[in-house]
Formats: C-alpha cells, structure tokens, sequence
C-alpha cells in the first residue's frame, strides 16, 4: 500500500525532549518498528545526548538532528533485521534545555 503510516512517541534524553513521527509505508516496516522500539529509543538516546546545545538551537542543527536520527534508525533496522525501508523522521515537538 502507498498509504502512509506514522508511529509517535517520546524520548527524553539529558534535556533534550522530543516527540516524532517515523514514516514508512511497509506494514512489515511498521511492525518490526514497533517491535524493535526499546533498540531504536537507546540508539537515539545515546546519539542524542551528545547533541551540542549551540548546534541544535539552529534550523541546520534540527535537520541535522533528523537526518542522524533517520541513518541511526535504518542502522538499527538493518542490524535486526536485515532491512531498512524508514523513509523519514518528523519532529513534532521539540524541547531544548
């Protein structure tokens, strides 16, 4: 199906809070999103809490934010399952402390 799919949830990490859409089109993509969460939630955390205050208050850095975290959850995907197939990652909110 080319419907596309969103799955939301947050992550707060060392005052950096966040809450985002991953989006994919493939149920078998959803799925193994959903199944893989707590994985994909501690690569983030740990990509995340490195994130420079300076860098991220910057539109660059946001989208800098978002594309690490898209290539760190289709490394993940890989890792576990052999396949990628994320196509995006949107902020929805964004905190910064």
């Amino acid at each position: 199906s080319s419907r596309r799919r969103h799955t939301r949830y947050s992550l707060q990490s060392r005052g950096l809070g966040d809450v985002y859409k991953r989006q994919a089109r493939d149920q078998n993509v959803i799925n193994a999103l959903r199944d893989h969460t707590p994985v994909i939630r501690n690569a983030l955390i740990l990509l995340y809490s490195s994130a420079n205050y300076d860098e991220v208050t910057t539109r660059e850095g946001k989208e800098k934010l978002l594309a690490d975290g898209l290539a760190e959850i289709e490394r993940v995907m890989v890792e576990e399952t052999g396949e990628g197939g994320v196509e995006a990652l949107y902020f929805t909110a964004l905190v910064i402390q």
